[in-house]
Parts: C-alpha cells; structure tokens; sequence
C-alpha cells in the first residue's frame, strides 16, 4: 500500500486505488475491542483531496470512539457487576419509557460538565508522573541527542510526553477542522458516544427520538469544540483554567420576590399550542426562515441573532402559536435586569441570560450593578421579537402579534438628554486646526498615518460636514458616484447587492448636491484625479463587511485626544450637526430631509411625483438649499490649494 502523505494514517489500497484510514487500537483499549488491534475503514475513493476531507471526519469518529472506549472502561466495574437488588431471574419488572425531554439549562449544565470532564483528564495527564517506559524512551533521545550533536535537553518527569502532545495536538487540531462540516450538515455523530455515556453517568434515560437529544448532542459537540481549543492554547503555552463542573450560580435559587421574573410562563400555565409541526414552526425556524427571505446586512443579522438567542434562553425554543404577551413581558423584565456585556469580564459574557443574572445578583449582594438602558432593551431587543413575530404574521402561522405595544415605559429615560449632540463651531475648529489636517498625525493614540490614508481621512471628514451623510454612506462611494447632473455635481448614494454595498432604507437612496465650499477646496479636482473604477477612499477599509468599522475606532481615539469626544459626541454629529444648521437658517425641512436621506413617515403623498431615480426634488432645487448651509466662525479658507501637496 502507497501511504498518502496528507494524512499519517490514510494509505492507498493495492491496485484498486481506493483509500482507506488505518487506525491502531491503544494498548489499553485492546481488551475492549478484542479480537481487534486496529481499525480500518474505506474512504470509498480513489481523489487523494477527496479522501483526506473524508479522512479527517472518520479520524474525528474513531477518536471520540476511543474516548468513548475509555470512558466505558472506567465505569465498566460498575455498570457490569450484578447489583444487590437486582431482580430473580424470570421476573418481569416493570419499565419507565425514556424522558422525552431536557430543560435548556439541564442541557447546558451537561454541556459544561462534559468541558470540565475534557479538561480536567487533560490536567491531570499534565500534573501526573511519566509512565517509566515512555520516560526511560525520552532519556534515551536525550542522550542520544547530547552524545550525536552536544544538545542536552532536560527531560521533566511529569506531564505529556512528545508523542501524548502531538497526539492530543492533532486530534484537536483534526476536531476544530472538520467542525464545521459537521455542524453544516447537522451531524453529530463524533459526541454521540460521549453524550450517551454521559447520560448514563448522570442517570438520565433520555429518548435518541427527541428533538431533545440532538440538541443535547449539539451543545456537547460545541463544548468539545471549546476543550480542543483550550487544549491547543495549553499546548501553545498559555494556560486555560478548568471549568467548575458545577460552579455556585448553577444552583441559583430565585428568592420569592423575583420569582415571575425567573419562571417561564410555560413553566406555569398549560399551553394547547405547544406541539410544533409545519404551520406552528419553532421560533428558531421562523427567525431562519426571515434571515432567507429578508437577507439583511451582516451587522443587523448579528444584532438580531443576539435578540432571539435571548428569548430562547429566557422562554425556551416555543412553536410560534405557543408565544403569548405573558412570553415577551417575561421577556421584557430579565432583559431590564441583564447586565452591560462589555463591562464584564470575557470568561462570563456568554453566559445564559438567567444565570448571568444570577451571577450578578450573588456578586452584587443585592446592590445595583449596571443593566441594560431602557433604550436598549425597547430598540434592540423587543423591536427584534417584533420584527420577527410580525414576519410569522404576514406569512399566516399566527393572526396577531403578542410583541405588539410591549414596550419599557420610564420617565427617567425621558430627563436624561438626548442621545446624541451636534459638534459646535468650536469643535468643527479643533478638529481641523487638529494634526489630521495641520502637522503630522503621529501621536500613540492616533498612530501614524500615511499620507494616502491621512488624505482620505480628510475628505471622509469633510464630506460629513458638507452632506450630513451617515458615516458608512460615504465610506461606501465609488469614484464614479460624484457625477455632473446638468450642471450640478452631485453625490449619488444607493445600494449595490452585487458588491454587498447597502443602504439603511429606500429612503437613503439620493442624489446630494456638492456644496461649493466642497468644490472650492479641491474635491472634484480630487475625483477627478482618481481611476473611474474603484472606491472614492480606497484606504477606508475593514476586516468586516462594514466598511468603516477600522476608521470609526480610530476617530473615537483621535477625538478623545483633541478633546472633543464625549459619550454624546461621535462621528454621527456630524449628521446632527448638518440638521441643526440647517434648521437654524430656515433652511426647507422637506430639502434636507431629502438631502439626508430621512424618511417623510412614509406618507403615501412623499411617494409622488419622484423622477425615475427616485428623486423628490431636482438637484437645482437642493442646491438652493444646500447654498444656506453655513458654518459661521469656523475657518477653512486655510485649506485651500492644499490638494496640490496630496494632502488637505
């Protein structure tokens, strides 16, 4: 057989060409294989590309059967030994039929307890002594090594040896490869051993036919996933602590007085619609569904994702006909106690929304910690139930929408100020009196920019006072969006599918007329100084489909540093700015609103009357309007003729 050399364990069959994996079976499992020493299995192909995916799932397979195996043994005196109270031959007994279901905080207390189990036995193989054959071999290399080419190596007595760490590295790094195949696919047939012996251990007789077992199966193949990851961290050197199988808020108990907030309501009140079938499809159905069909930007999939994996944890996976108003407003009043995510340490953020409640609640003793803001909890989380519940209406699964009027009602929110302010004439100064514009941006907490990314970064700014456009509005544009409309240039924003190029609504499709302070300063000479194919700001980049997402971290620092950042003051007061401006110079609300891209309320009157692009109004009346827009006492005759120098 001719060894293939992608896989240490994947050989090419004599003359047949197919492939198969070959798999020796530990000494110490032998016995529980018996008559068996190893494992082979075809590949059932002659593609060596092919037959190295195939073999790393099978690899993955009969890893965890060894695991399995070695699990069984351990427990095997137990389980086989007759028990004292067992039953005289011939006598029937009666049998329970298996559960057919699991909480989902039973499922994830298993989940974790099969981490903790992972990473406890890869601790222990590190603190415990060598096995005296495998140390006597390490000694020998060593020797070996010291009298052949004077390297002399100390050789530790405790811990894994060369041959256990790269075994364990390669099963990880094996595992964490073909996760996600088997997580397309719904197979989770590598943690199927491990999952039942876990049942078994627990002393839990579940039904393999519930919807309950595979979605056990599914959180202890991601806690899997999550000790292979912590096993190769260790093996890079940096330590990853072992788990509490059962850590104190697991055993939260809810006093008297938070109790409606903790209980799901179809823990206390029967429900007739509580059996999912295909016109009463599960709530995590109808939200997969919705993401299909409506196919929304990444950022708002992530944001809403998050929402619905909150439900879920608060209420359970319910079949859309089961969820009530009394659903949401328990909904409503975990989310009120949930904390600020970004304020707490990464080790607990993942948490379930109960038990990090509960984590709190015992931290803070009955003190105030910080929860999520009112504004929050309505725009983002009850908005997205909303949003969602209202998709399952229009396609006929329900007939109204229990989210519907549920909101967070406080006055407090109401006396707090507004969100978000306009940057003042003095803060349009400092930022282009700043070393974005004057000097060399060098400081630590600006990093350095070179001069193509600095002048970019000059127009982006300008462009957001000029146009009061959204921040990834203008990172988006293309070179050939700033055109000559009869006579007027203009700023044309839409979307693009095809580029993955989005705009908030129908609304933010426009044309915005270049102001002639921007056309004073250089701007079309600059486009016009560009390849017609291409982005406008070719150095605004991003790892992420959000364009801007690299530029809008680096601007929060850049303006803490100059002195004009605040909670309330960010890129977007620029757009505030622009309608504050305007606002004040009596500039035509329907203009700038049109200029902005804002929606009319979606009256069936603003829908008249628009051109074939979709324009309310010509660019010659817009212009009129955007002629008004001044910005009194602010200086910027100084950047005139900079762009000669390729820089403002």
């Amino acid at each position: 057989m001719n060894a293939l050399c992608l896989h240490t364990h994947i050989q090419r069959r004599g003359t047949s060409g197919i492939y198969y994996i070959r798999r020796r079976i530990p000494n110490d499992l032998l016995p529980f294989f018996a008559p068996k020493k190893e494992i082979a299995r075809s590949l059932k192909t002659k593609d060596p590309k092919e037959a190295k995916e195939r073999g790393r799932l099978e690899a993955i397979k009969i890893d965890q059967q060894f695991a399995a195996a070695y699990r069984t043994l351990e427990q095997g005196q137990a389980h086989n030994a007759p028990s004292e109270a067992a039953p005289e031959s011939g006598t029937s007994q009666p049998t329970t039929p298996p559960q057919a279901s699991l909480t989902p905080l039973e499922i994830e207390r298993l989940a974790l307890l099969h981490l903790h189990t992972a990473l406890a036995e890869d601790e222990d193989a590190r603190d415990n002594p060598k096995h005296p054959d495998a140390l006597a071999e390490e000694q020998q290399e060593a020797q070996e090594l010291a009298a052949q080419f004077g390297i002399k190596q100390t050789v530790a007595r405790f811990g894994l040896t060369a041959k256990d760490a790269e075994a364990k590295r390669g099963q990880a790094e094996l595992f964490l490869q073909a996760a996600p195949l088997f997580l397309a696919s719904n197979d989770f047939s590598p943690v199927e051993r491990i999952v039942d012996a876990l049942l078994d251990a627990e002393g839990i007789d579940l039904d393999k036919a519930a919807p309950a077992y595979r979605k056990l199966c599914r959180a202890v193949f991601m806690a899997e996933c999550k000790a292979h990851e912590a096993i190769l961290k260790r093996m890079g050197g940096e330590w990853v602590a072992t788990p509490a199988a059962r850590p104190g808020y697991q055993n939260f108990t809810p006093s008297p007085a938070t109790i409606s907030i903790y209980a799901t309501p179809e823990q206390t009140t029967g429900n007739p619609l509580a059996t999912p079938g295909p016109d009463n499809p599960l709530f995590s159905e109808v939200w997969k569904r919705y993401l299909k069909e409506r196919a929304p930007a990444h950022k708002t999939e992530l944001d809403f994702a998050a929402s619905v994996r909150r439900f879920i944890e608060v209420n359970g996976d319910l079949p859309i006909k089961a969820i009530t108003k009394a659903h949401i407003r328990t909904f409503k009043d975990v989310m009120l106690k949930l904390p600020v995510i970004r304020e707490l340490p990464k080790a607990v953020r993942t948490l379930p929304a109960l038990r990090l409640i509960a984590a709190m609640e015992k931290q803070y003793k009955g003190e105030g910690y910080p929860t999520l803001s009112t504004k929050t909890v309505n725009e983002k989380l009850l908005a997205t139930i909303k949003i969602i519940i209202s998709y399952a209406v229009a396609n006929g699964y329900i007939d109204n929408n229990p989210a519907s009027g549920m909101r967070v009602i406080n006055n407090r929110d109401n006396m707090s100020g507004p969100e978000r302010l306009p940057y003042d004439m003095d803060d349009f100064n400092t930022i282009l009196h700043s070393p974005l514009f004057v000097g060399a941006v060098d400081r630590r907490s600006m990093g350095i920019l070179k001069q193509d990314k600095r002048h970019d970064y000059q127009w982006l700014t300008l462009l957001a006072m000029f146009t009061g456009a959204r921040l990834e509005e203008i990172g988006q544009l293309d070179a050939n969006d700033i055109y000559n409309d009869n006579g007027i240039w203009c700023i044309h924003i839409h979307a693009d599918l095809e580029t993955n190029r989005r705009v908030k609504n129908k609304g933010s499709i426009r044309k915005i007329p270049i102001h002639p302070k921007l056309i004073e300063l250089g701007f079309i000479d600059f486009v016009q100084s560009l390849p017609p194919e291409g982005k406008l700001l070719r150095t605004i980049t991003s790892r992420t489909d959000h364009r801007t997402s690299t530029f809008s971290k680096w601007w929060g620092r850049f303006t803490k540093e100059i002195g004009v950042h605040s909670k309330q003051k960010t890129f977007h007061s620029f757009r505030h700015t622009f309608k504050r401006t305007m606002r004040d110079v009596g500039a035509n609300a329907e203009h700038v609103n049109a200029i902005q891209g804002q929606s009319d309320g979606g009256s069936a009157s603003g829908q008249y009357g628009r051109d074939k692009d979709g324009m309310q109004f010509n660019m010659t009346t817009l212009m009129e309007t955007m002629k008004k827009l001044k910005f009194e006492g602010v200086e910027l005759d100084f950047l005139k003729g900079c762009v000669a120098r390729k820089a403002i």
